[in-house]
């Protein structure tokens, strides 16, 4: 499993976590820092896919390693300001 930000010194690349099939957009989300602005994207696998196949595809969109990624836990903040 990726290391939380609690679990680890460094700040993940990226966050992924699955949205639930009663949300308005379903399936395995990404969200990432432009700046200082917060992206989410929906990925483009089926909601079906693995943790591990999520990990991948993330981790290609970003073009870094699937270390570099946080799984699930909290909500980022909406901008880096306000992470600090």
């Amino acid at each position: 499993m990726a290391p939380t930000r609690a679990q680890s010194d460094f700040r993940p690349r990226g966050r992924i976590y699955f949205n639930c099939t009663d949300s308005l957009l379903p399936g395995w989300h990404l969200q990432y820092y432009v700046g200082s602005d917060l992206r989410t994207v929906r990925l483009h696998i089926p909601d079906s896919h693995p943790v591990r196949i999520a990990l991948i595809e993330a981790a290609g969109f970003l073009g870094c390693r699937r270390e570099q990624l946080q799984l699930e836990g909290d909500e980022w903040p909406s901008s880096v300001i306000e992470a600090n």
